[in-house]
Formats: structure tokens, C-alpha cells, sequence
């Protein structure tokens, strides 16, 4: 069998990823797609050609697995593409490890494979961490402008584009179609107080798109999209709007009753969205040129709610019990602590206190985490300041690949006593990082992970209240305890990993919430009180 890994262009192409190149490169002008053999003229190779040697040196060396590393090394030395290489290499492959967008975004699918309806059935999708997917689906079919596109395309207009008549009465109807919807901001208005005054605040929702801007939208995307195929002066200056345009352009093109258009105004200010609520017919549409699809992670639950976002109903379902011994787990719940919102200034020191119960109880490295960057940083200042013996290290928002790699490093490196490393919940350090053994002996998670209060998710909830009945548990319950679920399985990695999580909320309790529990969760000890939490870890410790 032969695999091969595609990565997106911008990570194989290190022409798209240096920035610091004066003169713009496009997949056009690129030096490697022309018809230049490496030699500069000496013999000539078509680029048909020298594609056809690079193909020919993988699939004839002995390793079958075909890495990123290896394709970018043949392309190079080939002189062809090296994204390119890959989607042709794959042709020879039976499988193709790929980013989800590559099966699911309309915009970026597969062709050769899924455009070709005698192609359907050939195919099975597996898709890993498949919790991401409904999410996932939702972000790419939903779009966004805001009012700053308008003013910096009736500023272009005004500038660099002063002479093309088209575009300036393109870019006035544009800004024209933003101020008619603002208008319509004029539901549940409401003034907020700030810092700096008043903000008076509206909302819009419909179940239809408004046709004049959609219209306008998509002319001035087309005409944009010509100045940056020409490679315009100002093409870099237009790229990023005609993305925004486009996007709009492409949820427009699938909107039905699983949609919304959803608008918010704060004084002269205006975003407009295209909400994809529903993600289940268009993964259902996107997954249709497979013979199956099997969709598989370790936080599929609850799976009828699963079923639900993913429009797999009627599919065979398998839940299967944890591989673990329950005895390598001490799992507990205290429930006297709120992690609400409003709470949160009052209940900082509650959490730093369990959080330095648990770390007490054994030396080793734990992850702590919390709802918000805010909560995380007021909890980790009193924490610190209990002097125990540790080090403490926390997330930072933007992290690099660098630092992030640098913060999980040092939990392998052993060189301190005890580390407790203070995340955000749903962020960077809460899946795809294996900390086995020693490495990571417990976790905190504080709080229940559910989103923050929004009114596009209350649009949401209201949507599926009218399908399911279930509303609130979609929009806000179910998203919020997979990111729970998900912290959690940092712990035990292996059979051999022994670990505690402690889960601070006092919502744990109520039967809504422990009904979304999996399985493997029904040895849960409930506390209230630092003392009998203290027992309770003692009694785990010296059983290990």
C-alpha cells in the first residue's frame, strides 16, 4: 500500500511563505511551473517532463509512506511544485492523509476525485477527531463583513483606483448596501457603557439573504478578482477583502432554512454575517461520493447529539469502553464552586486553593484549565502566591509554533519537581498533545466549557429548540463538555499512566449535565470541601 500526506500549498511552497520577497510570486509566475529545465537552457524539459522524473524517483524508492519532507526534497530537486506534486502522486496511492477542508470546503475539495460523478463509491472517508468536524463544517459556510471593507474600498477608489470608473460605483454600492443594513439593526437595541462613553448597540436577523448587497458582493468580488489574477500594484492591498468578498459570495451560494443572516451594529459600526447553523446537509451533500464515511474520536458523546450535527442519523454507531483500567483514574467532581461569569472575581481564590490541594497530594506535572485567559491569570496570581514547591508556567494567546512546542518540552524534560502549566480550555493544549507517563500526572478543569452568551449562538439555540427541543443543549452544553472531555484525556495516555483530574463547577451535578458523561466516568467521586478532597487523592496515591 502507498500514503501519502498533502499539506495546504502555503506550507509546502516556500515561495508563499516568505514574506520578506519584494516582488509578488504567484502559482503563475512561479519559476517552477514554467517550461525552464534545471540546467537553464542546456537541455530542454517540459515541466510535463520533469514532474514525470520526480514521480518516477518516488514511486520507485523503497519507502512507501510518502512524507511532506520527501515530496518538498524530490520537488526541489525536480524543479516542479511541490503541492502539485503531491495531488499527482496521490493518484498512485491507495491512501491520502489530508486536512478535512480537502473533502468538506466546496472551495478547495478534491476535484479529480469528487467532481467526476463516475468517481462516486470509489471512496471511504475516515475521519480522526471527527468531534471538530461539525464545527469545523459550520466556520467554513459561514462569512462575515464588517463596515472597515466598505471604508477602505471607498478609500481605494478615492486613491489608487480613481480613474476606474467601475470600481468607484461598485465600492459606492457596496458601502451603500452596508448603511442600508446598519439601518436595519433595530432589534432588542440597547446602550452599553464603556470606558470611553456610551455605545448604542442593535441587532438584525432573517431567515433570507438581503439580495442587493449579496448582488453588489459578488459584481465587486468579480471585478476585484481580475486586478489580483493581473498582478495589480495594489493586488496585496485587495487580497484580503476580495477574500472576505468571495467568502460572503460562497455561503451565499448555499443558503437555505439552515442558515441565517445575522447583523450587529455598535454606533456607526456594523459587522453582517452568513451564519451556517446546521452543518448536517452539507456534510451530508460533501460525503456523498463516498461508499462510507466513518467517523471516529475518543469525545464522540453524546453521540445521538453527534448524529444529530452531522446528518448521519441512520448510521451504525459503536461506542466502545475505555481501554483503561478505571482504578488508574481517580476522577472527581467538586461541585461547590462557581465558575460562572459573574462568579468568577469572587470564587478566584476557591479555585487556587483545590487546584494547590491537588498538586500537593503527589509531586508531578499537572495542567490547569480555565474558561478565559482573564480567569486563568487572576486563579495562577493567587496560586502563586501560596509558595508551594513548583514551577508554573502558562499559555500565552498567540503563541508561535516555537513556544508552544518549548511549553510542552518542558513537561518531558524532568527537571523540576512539579510543574503546573495554566491553559485555556478549548485552546492549543487541550487535544492533539500526548504527555505520557510521568510526564502529565493530573489535570484541573475548571468550569464546563460551554461558550460564552452570544446572540449568534442564541440564534443557534433557538434553531434546533424548533428541531430537536433541545436547543440549549446544542448551542451551548454538548460543545462545552466535549472541550471538557477532551482536556480530560490528556491524562491517561497509556496503560501503564496512572493520574487524577479534578473537575471544579457546581453545575457537575445536574442530571443534564452528567447524562453527557461517557462511560468510563461512572466512578466520579463528588466533594465539596478541600478536606474530603485531600482523602480522596490520599487514598488514590498510596493504592498506585
Amino acid at each position: 500500500i502507498r500514503a501519502v500526506m498533502i499539506c495546504a500549498k502555503e506550507q509546502v511552497c516556500r515561495s508563499l511563505r516568505d514574506h520578506s520577497e519584494e516582488i509578488r510570486i504567484s502559482c503563475r509566475t512561479c519559476e517552477k511551473t514554467q517550461s525552464i529545465s534545471p540546467d537553464y537552457g542546456r537541455t530542454y524539459l517540459s515541466y510535463r517532463e520533469r514532474e514525470l522524473n520526480a514521480l518516477t524517483d518516488l514511486l520507485l524508492s523503497d519507502n512507501r509512506i510518502y512524507t511532506v519532507e520527501q515530496i518538498k526534497k524530490t520537488a526541489e530537486e525536480n524543479n516542479v511544485c511541490p503541492y502539485e506534486l503531491s495531488l499527482d502522486l496521490s493518484e498512485h496511492c491507495s491512501v491520502i492523509v489530508c486536512d478535512y477542508n480537502y473533502v468538506i470546503d466546496d472551495n478547495v475539495r478534491f476535484r479529480r476525485y469528487f467532481k467526476n460523478p463516475e468517481n462516486c463509491e470509489k471512496y471511504v472517508f475516515l475521519f480522526d477527531e471527527a468531534h471538530n468536524l461539525p464545527d469545523r463544517t459550520r466556520n467554513t459556510y459561514s462569512s462575515k463583513l464588517t463596515m472597515s471593507v466598505a471604508v477602505a474600498l471607498n478609500e481605494l477608489s478615492e486613491t489608487a483606483f480613481c480613474d476606474d470608473g467601475a470600481f468607484r460605483e461598485l465600492s459606492e454600492s457596496f458601502y451603500s448596501a452596508m448603511v442600508e443594513i446598519r439601518s436595519f439593526c433595530t432589534e432588542s437595541e440597547y446602550t452599553r457603557t464603556t470606558d470611553k462613553g456610551e455605545i448604542n448597540c442593535g441587532f438584525y436577523e432573517s431567515d433570507s439573504l438581503p439580495e442587493r448587497l449579496i448582488r453588489v458582493t459578488n459584481d465587486l468580488s468579480r471585478h476585484i478578482g481580475k486586478y489580483i489574477r493581473d498582478g495589480h500594484d495594489y493586488a496585496d492591498a485587495l487580497e484580503p477583502i476580495w477574500k472576505e468578498l468571495n467568502k460572503v459570495s460562497f455561503s451565499a451560494a448555499y443558503f437555505d432554512e439552515s442558515f441565517r443572516f445575522f447583523a450587529s451594529r455598535a454606533n456607526e459600526d456594523m459587522s453582517a454575517q452568513i451564519l451556517c447553523l446546521d452543518p448536517a446537509k452539507i456534510l451530508e451533500r460533501m460525503l456523498s461520493p463516498a461508499h462510507s464515511s466513518i467517523l471516529f474520536s475518543a469525545t464522540l458523546s453524546p453521540i445521538d447529539y453527534f448524529a444529530e450535527v452531522t446528518g448521519l442519523l441512520d448510521a451504525d454507531t459503536l461506542e466502545l469502553a475505555s481501554p483503561y483500567e478505571n482504578n488508574n483514574l481517580c476522577l472527581v467532581a467538586y461541585d461547590s464552586v462557581s465558575t460562572r461569569l459573574n462568579d468568577r472575581k469572587h470564587t478566584a481564590y476557591d479555585c487556587a486553593e483545590i487546584i494547590a490541594e491537588t498538586v500537593s497530594a503527589r509531586d508531578g506535572n499537572y495542567l490547569v484549565y480555565f474558561p478565559s485567559y482573564d480567569y486563568m491569570r487572576s486563579v495562577c496570581r493567587v496560586f502563586a502566591g501560596m509558595g508551594l514547591d513548583c514551577a508554573i508556567i502558562m499559555q500565552k494567546s498567540n503563541m508561535s509554533l516555537r513556544e508552544r512546542e518549548r511549553f510542552i518540552e518542558i513537561f518531558r524534560e524532568g527537571k523540576h519537581r512539579s510543574i503546573v502549566g495554566f491553559c485555556v480550555l478549548g485552546g492549543m493544549f487541550s487535544e492533539g498533545i500526548d504527555l505520557a507517563g510521568e510526564s502529565l500526572i493530573g489535570a484541573v478543569i475548571v468550569g464546563t466549557g460551554m461558550p460564552m452568551l452570544s446572540a449568534e449562538r442564541n440564534i443557534m439555540a433557538k434553531y434546533y429548540d424548533e428541531k430537536t427541543e433541545r436547543g440549549h443543549d446544542f448551542a451551548y452544553t454538548c460543545p462545552g463538555m466535549n472541550k471538557v472531555l477532551q482536556a480530560a484525556g490528556r491524562v491517561i495516555r497509556s496503560e501503564n499512566d496512572r493520574g487524577v483530574i479534578v473537575l471544579i463547577d457546581d453545575r457537575l451535578g445536574e442530571p443534564n449535565l452528567k447524562m453527557l458523561f461517557p462511560l468510563h466516568w461512572r466512578h466520579m467521586k463528588y466533594t465539596g470541601n478541600c478536606e474530603s478532597l485531600r482523602v480522596i487523592l490520599d487514598d488514590f496515591w498510596d493504592n498506585v
